[in-house]
């Protein structure tokens, strides 16, 4: 059983700021606006939300 002071496995590639911690890669805007309408959807219409994201996953996947 894990416990709360065992230590964690740390990323050992890519860069790294000032504190240690690991730097995300940077991402197209596409993919933000499309990572954050799957992440938190509440408020809003299902189905415009889910047509939205089609709209983006193939605009991404097209490339443009």
């Amino acid at each position: 059983m894990a416990h709360e002071f065992d230590p964690c496995e740390a990323p050992v590639e890519g860069k790294l700021d000032k504190w240690g911690f690991t730097i995300k890669p940077t991402i197209t805007e596409d993919e933000l606006i499309l990572l954050c309408l799957k992440n938190a959807p509440c408020g809003t219409d299902r189905k415009q939300v889910v047509s939205i994201v089609k709209k983006y996953e193939e605009k991404l996947s097209h490339g443009n």
